[in-house]
């Protein structure tokens, strides 16, 4: 171990206020290259500075070392000594250093330990704290336009420092923000497992329901998104993107004529499809429940007299999609319809669909080019 005398003597020489050299530069690596614990120590010209950084929410043991080799060493520090202990630097994220030493591979960020115990009400403080920062930047900045020296000078280093100092700040809260959304995002998301229902009325129809949950209170206050409907608004959209990867396995596995994904926007997404194939399908795939989709808040449409399909699209708002199809079919004769329509209502009535508006509101779409109106052919595996 060295002297104690010996290296305050060398470091005797104290460094000059807020004008660092490369000399002092080296005295300060020459001091703490011995420490067990991982930083960084940057010289920075520009700001007349040496910064050393610990990383973020680095444990006290760190700056504590620091400190005292620094002050074993006779070397002032913190103020304006020109040198600075801090957890991250804009001067090192925009390399603004000429000289760079990494003491033990250099500092690393110890955030992650504890991003968890940032709670709804901090991230909103955190937020409010943000746009303050900005607003401060932006003055700062306004200030400096009339008061700092065109071509450098003590107001301008002393208004640089200021800067630096927020836009730290700055950065540390919003990468706080930024991990904090990332957790909560998925502790928010909040959506059922997908529910099978086969139409008795209807056995070629299959309906598929996720239930997403729509947040227990308001989803605005003031302005601002709430708790509730952050809540309802994440949901919803993984409810939505579960249902789209499924309905597009349906239409993998299945030979479907068609099909629809839409919100309800009661907390429910759900998949309606048609399908022969449905109509064989075993009540136990899937966890299937046979019954009329009224009697889960959704409206049975296509069995039935063209009158009754009227009644239940306007008692029930199915999707929009589907809704639009039974009017399409509503009054159609079939003897008017173009012939690949004609010969569409023959096929699915030789399959064993009855007369309905929703099957002639597809021969419709068949006439106009909306829909094949034919199987998907499966391709035979070698």
């Amino acid at each position: 171990m060295e002297d104690i005398k010996q290296i305050q003597e060398f470091f005797s020489k104290p460094l000059n206020e807020n004008k660092v050299t490369k000399e002092d530069f080296d005295k300060v690596v020459k001091v703490l290259s011995k420490s067990k614990y991982p930083f960084t120590i940057m010289l920075v010209p520009k700001w007349g500075e040496i910064d050393i950084i610990t990383g973020q929410d680095s444990p006290d043991e760190i700056v504590n070392d620091i400190s005292q080799r620094l002050d074993s060493a006779g070397l002032n520090w913190g103020g304006n000594s020109g040198i600075t202990i801090s957890g991250d630097s804009s001067n090192y994220s925009r390399r603004e250093y000429s000289d760079i030493f990494r003491v033990n591979s250099g500092h690393q960020d110890y955030y992650e330990e504890s991003i968890n115990e940032i709670d709804y009400d901090e991230a909103l403080t955190l937020r409010g704290m943000l746009a303050d920062l900005k607003k401060e930047r932006e003055q700062l900045f306004r200030d400096m336009e009339q008061e700092a020296e065109p071509e450098g000078g003590p107001i301008a280093d002393r208004y640089g420092n200021e800067l630096n100092k927020i836009e730290d700040r700055m950065y540390k809260i919003a990468k706080q923000l930024r991990d904090y959304d990332l957790n909560e995002n998925d502790s928010y998301v909040r959506v059922s497992e997908p529910k099978f229902i086969k139409d008795k009325n209807n056995p070629n129809f299959l309906y598929v329901n996720f239930k997403y949950d729509t947040g227990s209170g308001v989803l605005t206050a003031l302005g601002k998104e709430t708790m509730s409907g952050q809540i309802r608004r994440l949901s919803s959209a993984e409810a939505m993107k579960q249902a789209t990867a499924l309905a597009k396995d349906l239409e993998a596995k299945y030979n479907l004529e068609d099909i629809d994904v839409y919100d309800k926007e009661n907390g429910v997404v759900q998949i309606f499809a048609v399908s022969d194939d449905f109509m064989d399908m075993n009540p136990n795939m899937f966890g299937l429940n046979e019954e009329t989709p009224a009697d889960d808040g959704i409206a049975a449409a296509g069995g039935g007299t063209p009158a009754d399909q009227g009644k239940v699209a306007a008692k029930e708002s199915i999707a929009q999609t589907l809704a639009e199809t039974i009017k399409l079919g509503e009054g159609v004769i079939e003897e008017e319809l173009c012939p690949k329509g004609k010969a569409y209502i023959k096929r699915r009535k030789a399959a064993g669909e009855k007369s309905s508006a929703y099957l002639s509101g597809r021969a419709v779409k068949v006439c106009k080019g909306q829909m094949s109106g034919r199987k998907k052919r499966k391709s035979k595996k070698k």
